[in-house]
């Protein structure tokens, strides 16, 4: 695909507003923002759990090149929809223009792009350092296999250069870290929690499932619903 004078223009409005946007990420971001979008859209990370389930699917099954890429799916939309969009909302007071920049910024081709946003975000809101975090089985930083998975990614994609297991369970590794640790930490740190599909909730009461049965905190919700 060629590089037009529309992508010099979107190139260029980029990284104006991510000029603008980073001073903010320190002043004026909060952690209520960032729970108002979850909580609107509590099935947002949902896609992402689907792709990577999709992905380990296709691996058992032998299909190791289609399991590779739905694993490196799932990562992609995890990083780009899962964790940076909701903080481009946070960060954007007007929500006809947050939508319109979240979309912007989930239209760049490059990771790249979005790196600088996403590691400060992620540093500010929940502690993650994703210039050194690793998987505790790999001596790589998870953001370098993120980006070497995209390359490979691409060369099947555009070249029909085939995968073999050891690519397909590298890339499932990587998409769990991000689903399964990333994700999950960001959530906690604003007070949220998740469940199946990485379905996001707010209940306290979830915290009690097991302990009691389901009857009781089913006639506790009620009781809080009906005082509310």
């Amino acid at each position: 695909m060629s590089y037009d004078e529309n992508d010099a223009a979107m190139d260029a409005f980029y990284d104006e507003m991510r000029e603008q946007l980073y001073p903010e990420i320190i002043t004026e971001f909060t952690t209520e923002r960032l729970q108002s979008y979850f909580l609107l859209y509590p099935e947002a990370a949902k896609p992402a759990y689907l792709a990577l389930e999709d992905s380990f699917r296709l691996q058992e099954a032998g299909f190791f090149s289609a399991a590779f890429l739905f694993a490196v799916i799932a990562t992609e939309v995890a990083v780009k929809t899962v964790l940076l969009k909701p903080i481009v909302h946070g960060l954007v007071h007007n929500l006809p223009t947050s939508s319109l920049i979240a979309d912007l910024v989930l239209e760049r081709k490059n990771l790249a792009d979005i790196k600088k946003l996403l590691f400060e975000s992620l540093s500010n809101i929940a502690g993650v350092d994703l210039g050194s975090f690793r998987r505790s089985e790999s001596r790589q930083i998870l953001w370098e296999e993120i980006t070497s998975l995209q390359t490979k990614r691409n060369k099947l994609v555009h070249q029909a250069q085939m995968l073999s297991s050891t690519d397909a369970e590298m890339a499932i590794a990587v998409a769990r870290a991000v689903l399964e640790d990333i994700f999950p930490t960001a959530i906690k740190a604003i007070n949220l929690h998740l469940h199946e599909h990485g379905h996001i909730c707010n209940d306290p009461l979830c915290a009690y499932e097991g302990i009691y049965s389901p009857e009781y905190l089913e006639k506790r919700r009620n009781q809080r619903n009906s005082n509310a």
